[in-house]
């Protein structure tokens, strides 16, 4: 299978992306246990359900357990 930038596909890359860089987005990826309660923080938080580039959240191709593993790591980046 070919990656996208070192991910599962350019979905899970393009969700990446935006964890890693959007304020707002990485806000509710602090607030994240995981990434299935990251798109609980999204749509009921913050109204979205997509990114910008209009990728669902809730894709069934992404790769939840690499975003999973993001948002862990995101959390330890906050904390430093």
């Amino acid at each position: 299978m070919t990656k996208y930038n070192g991910y599962k596909n350019y979905i899970t890359y393009c969700v990446a992306l935006h964890i890693k860089n959007d304020p707002t987005t990485r806000m509710a990826a602090v607030w994240a246990n995981d990434y299935i309660e990251f798109c609980d923080i999204m749509r009921h938080d913050f109204g979205y359900t997509e990114t910008p580039d209009k990728v669902a959240y809730n894709d069934t191709n992404l790769d939840v357990k690499e975003l999973s593993e993001l948002i862990e790591d995101t959390k330890v980046d906050d904390e430093a």
